[in-house]
């Protein structure tokens, strides 16, 4: 009965481990790919509004084209523009010395089709920017999911092994590599959705590690109800979150009113991370001040704490 008790926390934690493990080796390969330009990628020829797909800067070469700040994309290369996705797509198998085709509006309504030559990125890193680059976004990411992953596999039914894997697994997704250096296809949507989630639930993860471990808060025992509360919000910003991502890179008439909504989110998510926090850390410094504490606290450092007592405190 136990371990059929086990298999549905296995499979789960298997089911991270793939997830958060190919996200990781996709944007180590997409890092040194893009650092060491080993495709020889484009430039960027200009900058698209978050909202709707208006040009809001346009460089040099484009503006020789004939692109203009306010122009509208409606078709890339004869496709019709449907986000920011296919743009990436076009991108990423560009070279330098290709021809990218574009018809747009200009603002005063009148359609075009600009033809533009693309140009190599000229920026080059020195030997000390790309040794720092590959320790911050690619050796640091990787240690610390393999110590998440380390803690898990060692108590997988423990709810603070979870905790610890989650937030141990919050530098690979947002330091590790930008949408500029990651494939297109099912990669980007996985770069893009992995992302926001640590993003989100890293807060919450906190809060519950901060009440939970290594015994329950006393803020915890008299209102249960609390982390609850916070892991509610906090998923609720993640769905709209993924929803105004889809939109803004997939499809952006599908919402109109993007930028408010996705500002109003990102205040609410602030403030959320806000409180977690501060709730971490005065639930840390009342626990630290009894003895009993200090005690786990060392049991902490060698991940000996009993293996069911957080889940037993929910």
């Amino acid at each position: 009965m136990k371990s059929a008790r086990s298999l549905p926390v296995h499979l789960l934690l298997l089911l991270y481990i793939l997830i958060s493990g190919t996200y990781q080796i996709v944007a180590a390969v997409s890092l040194v790919v893009g650092v060491f330009d080993l495709r020889h990628q484009v430039q960027t020829p200009f900058e698209v509004g978050y909202e709707h797909p208006t040009i809001t800067s346009v460089e040099e070469a484009a503006q020789r084209a004939g692109l203009r700040a306010g122009d509208t994309i409606e078709s890339l290369n004869g496709e019709p523009y449907w986000g920011r996705a296919l743009f990436q797509k076009v991108r990423w198998y560009a070279r330098p010395g290709d021809t990218m085709r574009f018809g747009v509006r200009h603002a005063d309504g009148k359609r075009a089709s600009v033809a533009l030559p693309l140009i190599g990125d000229p920026s080059r890193s020195t030997v000390y920017e790309l040794t720092f680059i590959i320790f911050l976004h690619l050796i640091v990411p990787l240690f610390c999911l393999g110590l998440g992953y380390w803690v898990a596999l060692a108590r997988p039914r423990d709810l603070n092994a979870w905790l610890i894997l989650i937030l141990l697994s919050f530098p690979g997704a947002v330091i590790a590599v930008s949408t500029y250096n990651t494939w297109p296809g099912i990669w980007l949507a996985l770069r893009l959705a992995w992302h926001i989630i640590s993003d989100v639930l890293a807060p919450a993860a906190l809060l519950w590690l901060g009440l939970l471990f290594p015994e329950r808060s006393r803020i915890d025992l008299r209102w249960p109800w609390l982390k609850w509360l916070v892991l509610a919000a906090l998923t609720s910003c993640l769905v709209v979150a993924l929803v105004i991502d889809y939109c803004v890179w997939y499809k952006p008439s599908l919402i109109s009113n993007v930028k408010t909504i996705n500002d109003i989110d990102n205040h609410v998510i602030g403030w959320l991370m806000v409180v977690c926090v501060t709730l971490y850390w005065i639930a840390i410094f009342a626990k630290l001040r009894t003895p009993s504490s200090k005690m786990h606290g060392v049991a902490c450092v060698c991940f000996a704490w009993p293996p069911l007592s957080a889940w037993e405190a929910c």
